[in-house]
């Protein structure tokens, strides 16, 4: 049988830990790519006191579940010309310093000087390179890497003639 002191002391707990998800996702609001929390709480089973009591007791409150939303969150317009966004599911891969594979869905990148997409703090993007083959549908390798953007320098297509006269 558990004391009252342990069930309020279970409340006060899971109250907390809501308390803290409320304010990480205030603080974090207008983090670019950051996804809320939520807190799910669940009551411990109860007790009858007593053999033939319908008089039930509870044991207090279980361990909180904090569940990330991943719902699309609105999509921002940038001027950069190295941002972009996902729609639906999915996170960009990277790299930090440390040669660490982390996530996010934040895609305002930049390039450094030797031309490598990174994020904001540094970061660098990853991807795959498909290989070639004889079928039209390339093959993605299975390892990732970081390697520097290589643009084209294409001329505009004429898309309107003058009429001669």
């Amino acid at each position: 049988m558990s004391s009252p002191f342990s069930v309020a002391l279970s409340a006060l707990q899971a109250q907390a830990d809501a308390i803290n998800t409320a304010g990480n996702n205030l603080a974090n609001l207008n983090t670019t790519g950051f996804k809320g929390s939520s807190v799910s709480f669940k009551d411990l089973f109860s007790e009858r006191l007593g053999a033939n009591s319908s008089f039930q007791l509870g044991l207090g409150v279980g361990l909180p579940i904090t569940d990330t939303q991943f719902s699309q969150g609105a999509i921002q317009t940038n001027t950069s010309s190295y941002a972009v966004a996902i729609q639906g599911n999915g996170f960009f891969v990277v790299k930090d310093p440390a040669n660490q594979q982390l996530f996010t869905r934040d895609g305002n990148f930049k390039l450094d000087a030797a031309g490598a997409l990174k994020t904001q703090t540094g970061e660098a993007v990853q991807g795959w390179q498909p290989v070639a083959t004889e079928s039209t549908v390339p093959v993605l390798p299975a390892t990732l890497f970081c390697q520097p953007v290589q643009f084209f320098h294409l001329r505009p297509r004429r898309t309107f003639r003058s009429p001669r006269i």
